[in-house]
């Protein structure tokens, strides 16, 4: 495996501090919480939230935001911030509002925190380990959630917990923009025949990308009250980015959800 492979590399004094790591992973109840923490401990801070550029990736994301009309005053919460991927970009550009990363691994957490260290921003941090599909938030207190990669990892029955609260948080108005597998990417097909070849248990062994169909997110949607508004597919270039020669992809498809108002 991958894992073993990396840690294989590892000098012994850093191996044997994760190997500690692991050991107190194992020790978590809460089924996500417990394989994106081993993720978070075994792989770089660039790998662990999945792969491709990293930098682009988050310059995608943000892009993506401002689409959606995204201003510099909202409150965006960052749903499964992971390492940063997005803060980097976000932050600065939320020079007069607020920022919430939350995410189930602490480590991914503590590496965010480091990464954003240092940008200069009139915006108003802060930082959250949630472990559940609540969150402890008032009602209608952003003008958006985003969630990047995270429901391409989620059950369904979890990904509709989580839009029933999301709706709870945004304002009436506001957006909940998400990104995931369906079926129609070519790239999606590719990795549901892998993860065919795994039996179930293999299959959750760690983190997994669930792969799903446009369909099936919008009923989720729809059940919990959300409109749907439009989808970007993940293999159409759709945002331009100052500083790239051609218009960008995600790789996932991105959907947007609005709060009636």
């Amino acid at each position: 495996m991958l894992r073993q492979k990396i840690r294989d590399l590892l000098p012994p004094a850093v191996r044997s501090r994760v190997k500690r790591a692991i050991a107190g992973v194992r020790g978590l109840g809460n089924f996500y919480e417990r394989v994106y923490e081993m993720q978070a401990v075994t792989l770089p801070p660039d790998d662990s939230i999945g792969l491709g550029d990293f930098d682009r990736i988050g310059k995608v994301e943000l892009a993506l935001l401002l689409l959606e009309g995204v201003q510099p005053g909202d409150r965006v919460i960052d749903l499964g911030c992971g390492t940063g991927r997005l803060a980097v970009h976000l932050i600065p550009y939320l020079s007069s509002g607020r920022y919430l990363g939350i995410d189930i691994s602490r480590t991914m957490l503590k590496e965010a925190v480091r990464r954003t260290a240092g940008i200069k921003s009139g915006c108003a941090v802060e930082w959250r380990h949630q472990r559940t599909s609540r969150f402890e938030l008032p009602d209608a207190s952003a003008e958006a959630i985003c969630a990047f990669s995270v429901f391409t990892h989620m059950e369904a029955e979890d990904t509709y917990r989580y839009f029933r609260d999301s709706l709870r948080v945004v304002r009436p108005g506001g957006k909940l923009i998400f990104s995931c597998l369906p079926l129609s990417l070519e790239a999606s097909r590719g990795i549901f025949l892998q993860q065919a070849e795994l039996d179930l248990a293999q299959r959750w062994a760690g983190v997994r990308n669930v792969v799903t169909t446009e369909e099936s997110m919008e009923a989720l949607a729809s059940m919990t009250g959300w409109k749907v508004l439009r989808w970007y597919r993940g293999d159409q270039p759709s945002v331009t980015i100052p500083g790239m020669p051609a218009p960008q992809a995600l790789g996932q498809s991105t959907c947007v959800l609005q709060r009636p108002s």
